[in-house]
């Protein structure tokens, strides 16, 4: 299952899971864009005239340089808590301009830190960069700003 976390069967305590959740590392089966989002905003663009979905993709690369630098602290802090809710916004985030994969990572993330499991937020913190980047220069080539 994708994104899917499952205690470790050596954690003997749940509730203080700091190490080793099960993650399934399938994202290359979730699409880089989800198109959705983006029929919608065109959708808008069409009943106002106005051109909103580059200043929408620009607004959102602009946000997630810092989210993932934040985010790469609060990992490295060891803030598992804070890791959770910026994971969050970068999973809502995506979710609005259609980066699908970054999301599920995001999603991922924001799970394992609810779970105090940082080593978990620490390995898929370079899969989060990844699905980013790939959406970013699939967003690029797929969608012309005319």
């Amino acid at each position: 299952l994708v994104g899917i976390f499952a205690p470790s069967a050596t954690l003997s305590k749940p509730d203080l899971c700091t190490e080793s959740l099960v993650i399934s590392t399938d994202y290359e089966n979730v699409d880089i864009i989800n198109f959705a989002p983006i029929n919608n905003i065109r959708e808008v663009e069409k009943q106002t005239g106005k051109a909103i979905l580059p200043s929408i993709f620009d607004g959102f690369v602009n946000q997630m340089i810092p989210k993932l630098e934040e985010l790469s602290d609060q990992i490295r802090n060891g803030d598992s808590e804070a890791a959770s809710k910026t994971a969050h916004a970068i999973k809502s985030m995506s979710a609005n301009i259609g980066a699908e994969r970054t999301r599920h990572v995001a999603a991922s993330i924001e799970e394992a830190g609810r779970n105090s499991a940082l080593s978990s937020c620490a390995k898929l913190y370079p899969l989060l960069q990844d699905s980013y980047e790939k959406f970013q220069e699939d967003f690029e080539r797929a969608i012309a700003f005319n």
